[in-house]
């Protein structure tokens, strides 16, 4: 699990992923590592409405809490009640914030490294939701209709670019459009063409 690497990875002993719900306020917990039953309560719990939603959802901003003992502002009680020292808060962030990573330590760390090392993962696994997202939105179409002869039934001719290419209208069925796929995006083509 991508949760444990990352706590083996940092030696931390806390990590947790949340995700924002179909309605877009609740934050369910995706993944954890280290998470006592009463820290998956406290965190099952969180929404949009708490601090820690607020700053970290809301407002895109990574939380660093240096001293759980002397947090009174985000409540994350059982965090400290079970004895870790610190925790950092980051969005999982693309074009749109979609969740957020956690992790929480017992020891001593540089906090601006692991906090820097956190925000690139939040990152990578924002991509990795996006491109969920995107393969599910895909797949949520069902199968494309066909012809008798075997053709797409909701296929279009191909329109000719200029440069000896069709724009792929006739190859990409379903609700996803050739620009969002990699081998009909002008980057991807740029990159893999052969020169003439």
């Amino acid at each position: 699990m991508a949760v444990d690497a990352l706590c083996r990875a940092l030696g931390i002993e806390c990590c947790w992923v949340q995700t924002l719900g179909p309605d877009g306020r609740a934050l369910r917990l995706a993944a954890e590592c280290g998470c006592s039953p009463e820290i998956r309560r406290e965190l099952a719990a969180l929404n949009l409405d708490h601090p820690l939603g607020q700053r970290v959802i809301g407002l895109g901003d990574h939380v660093i809490v240096p001293d759980l003992s002397r947090d009174g502002y985000l409540g994350l009680r059982t965090l400290h009640a079970s004895g870790y020292r610190w925790t950092i808060v980051v969005p999982l962030m693309t074009h749109r914030t979609r969740g957020l990573l956690g992790v929480a330590c017992r020891r001593r760390k540089n906090l601006r490294e692991v906090e820097e090392l956190v925000a690139v993962v939040g990152s990578i696994i924002g991509m990795a939701l996006q491109r969920s997202d995107l393969f599910t939105f895909r797949g949520a179409a069902g199968p494309t209709p066909r012809k008798p002869d075997g053709k797409n039934a909701s296929a279009r001719p191909a329109k000719a670019t200029g440069d000896g290419e069709s724009t792929g209208a006739a190859e990409t069925a379903g609700p996803v459009s050739a620009a969002y796929h990699p081998r009909r995006s002008p980057s991807y083509r740029s990159l893999h063409q052969k020169p003439a």
